[in-house]
């Protein structure tokens, strides 16, 4: 009796687990338990990391997935994007159509500069500020003056106020994408 149940278990486990690995056509219907809509696709949650940035014009970097206006990163892409600022990619990062793509994971993760200057921990280069250390705490520029909750004030940037702080991205339009809440003018991380 054990063994039965066991194997009847298993019979429909299994294809749950390997169903729960791939995007599916999304066909109209709703989306199954687990997947969020995603471009007309049923993307599983569990393939999506949470990092987001803002969509340039009608495409996505490599990696990545349109959530209306916003790519949203998929967890097997661990290589981040930028939008391309001026024309040139910060050191490390290779043009690739609107936007600049990491070389290699270790690639320090660079934010479009404001002015002249860049946030404590970060340096300029060219059209960026590149992080000093490999694991800086992270910093987006101010909209309207004003920073996400738990993100401190830093001249022209909001600076994480700490390491467990969520990831925040600048609002584009009324929404956000998924997995982040609207705080402003921005969407952070729920």
């Amino acid at each position: 009796m054990r063994n039965t149940f066991l194997a009847a278990f298993l019979a429909l486990a299994v294809p749950i687990t390997v169903l729960a690995q791939a995007p599916i056509s999304q066909k109209g219907e709703p989306c199954p338990n687990g997947y969020l809509a995603v471009d007309k696709f049923c993307v599983p949650m569990s393939s999506i990391t949470k990092t987001a940035i803002p969509k340039v014009g009608e495409s996505c970097p490599k990696g990545y997935l349109a959530d209306g206006k916003y790519c949203a990163q998929m967890s097997s892409s661990p290589k981040a994007a930028i939008p391309i600022v001026g024309g040139f990619c910060p050191k490390g990062y290779l043009a690739a159509g609107r936007y600049c793509a990491q070389m290699s994971s270790i690639t320090k993760a660079a934010i479009p500069r404001v002015g002249e200057s860049c946030p404590k921990s970060y340096l300029a280069e060219g059209k960026y500020c590149v992080p000093m250390s490999s694991s800086p705490k992270a910093a987006i520029p101010k909209i309207g003056g004003y920073c996400p909750n738990d993100y401190r004030p830093e001249g022209k940037y909001c600076a994480q106020m700490s390491s467990i702080t969520k990831a925040a991205i600048r609002r584009v339009g009324e929404s956000c994408p998924k997995s982040y809440l609207v705080d402003g003018k921005f969407c952070v991380l729920r």
